[in-house]
């Protein structure tokens, strides 16, 4: 059997393949015509209309084939009814949108529809084509398809084709990738995601996206935030799990295989000793925990993360002082240093005295680049002093060491100075009374009157 395609510049038409070598007469439709052609010694006759409706003859027709075609809507339907024998329909550079399927037992076993605008099909397309071994939809502008497609019992598919449309790679909108074999689809590894992820393929997107959702926790909200290819072109997952405004009292005590970023804002979580002792956290690289009770991370000194992180966001929570040494030698260690290391430490209660501040001072001025809220860090609020609530970068070493109320007497001091006093005293009466007694040869009062 051979097809030979005809094109108009005028008008859709259809090109019907005889596989009889017997005389047909063409039918007087206007818009039809019979053609003869000679192929290997053979004579095919072929008929070429305008529409399918135009074919009311009874001839065993096994292949059409439909190019131009301007209608939104095709109905396989219409073309079993007037030709029952076809076993191929082939359809491209058209218009339609939509593609209904047949309503009866057919013997189509190829659809082939290509480089055409088709986006939608029938959610039981495939139900009456048990026939069916080959479905090639490439080059169209598919985003989704029907969530059951393949679904059907009797069903004998054995060869798709899905590459080079739009697929659509939002979890909503792949579901039908989890009901298909994936061993039928004969192009599968360029079957690519459209929006998001441009150029990422499709069913490994769904795998990880599966694989998310049966691991994230009940509270979180987890999602595959991007995916990026290795030196050795493996594809690697960008996991984002969010657990925001959940009353935490703790970090999740598990977290999907490969999270890199978690988001903990608005909990009350204190303690960050799993960051260091649970395996969950071998892979994050981005932990934001603002408005939270931290009051410390000192914890954090006991592992490498400190060392491997790109984010950490403490905005909002209860620290006094930070580890500045074992800080400062994390992050001249950190691999990702300097562009990809970001800190926010806004909003805590800062301790500004002489003993840590200079040192605090002094870090932050070091990683001002990685600081992105450095003049937000403030000193704690405190009644009478100077620095309250003040930038801590602009303090000077005289503001923070010699402030005013260091000169305030005390209750101490003021004991010393009555002290010293009393001392001078007795001392000013002695000398007197010494003087006194050489002049006069008289004693002092106090001592004639002792016994």
């Amino acid at each position: 059997m051979q097809t030979i395609l005809f094109k108009s510049s005028i008008r859709t038409f259809i090109c019907i393949v005889i596989t009889s070598t017997n005389q047909h007469n063409c039918p007087e439709t206007e818009g039809c015509q019979r053609l003869q052609s000679h192929i290997q010694n053979e004579t095919h006759n072929e008929i070429i209309c305008r529409r399918v409706i135009d074919v009311e003859f009874s001839i065993d027709v096994h292949a059409i084939h439909l190019c131009k075609y301007d209608n939104a809507t095709f109905y396989l339907k219409h073309v079993i009814k007037k030709l029952p024998n076809v076993r191929q329909v082939i359809i491209f550079d058209s218009k339609l949108s939509y593609l209904i399927g047949p309503n009866r037992y057919n013997h189509i076993n190829l659809l082939r529809i290509n480089n055409s605008t088709l986006k939608r099909v029938a959610d039981n397309l495939l139900h009456n084509m048990s026939q069916l071994h080959v479905l090639d939809l490439r080059n169209n502008s598919f985003d989704r398809l029907p969530n059951q497609f393949t679904q059907y019992p009797g069903l004998q598919l054995k060869d798709v084709y899905l590459s080079n449309n739009k697929w659509n790679c939002r979890p909503e909108n792949l579901m039908w990738t989890r009901n298909i074999t994936t061993s039928l689809i004969r192009d599968l590894e360029t079957v690519d995601c459209d929006d998001p992820f441009n150029g990422k393929p499709v069913f490994h997107i769904s795998k990880f996206q599966q694989d998310i959702m049966s691991e994230c926790p009940r509270y979180c909200d987890c999602e595959l935030f991007n995916i990026v290819r290795d030196f050795e072109d493996v594809l690697n997952p960008i996991i984002a799990v969010k657990c925001l405004n959940q009353g935490l009292l703790q970090l999740p005590r598990h977290l999907p295989n490969l999270t890199k970023i978690l988001h903990l804002e608005n909990n009350s979580i204190s303690d960050l000793s799993p960051i260091v002792t649970n395996r969950s956290y071998k892979d994050l690289l981005e932990l934001y925990l603002d408005h939270n009770n931290i009051a410390s991370i000192a914890i954090l000194e006991g592992g490498d993360w400190l060392q491997r992180f790109n984010v950490l966001s403490l905005r909002s929570n209860k620290l006094v002082q930070l580890p500045t040494y074992a800080l400062d030698n994390a992050l001249s260690r950190n691999e990702n240093m300097p562009d990809a290391v970001l800190f926010y430490l806004a909003d805590n209660p800062w301790r500004c005295d002489c003993a840590y501040t200079p040192h605090f001072q002094e870090m932050l001025m070091k990683y001002a680049p990685q600081i992105k809220d450095l003049h937000e860090v403030r000193c704690r609020f405190a009644v009478g002093d100077e620095n309250s609530l003040l930038p801590i970068v602009s303090l000077t070493r005289n503001s923070i060491c010699r402030q005013a109320n260091d000169y305030a007497i005390k209750p101490l001091d003021l004991v010393n100075i009555i002290l010293a006093s009393l001392i001078v005293l007795v001392l000013g009466k002695l000398v007197y009374d010494y003087y006194f007694f050489k002049k006069t040869g008289r004693l002092p009062w106090i001592v004639s009157k002792m016994p």
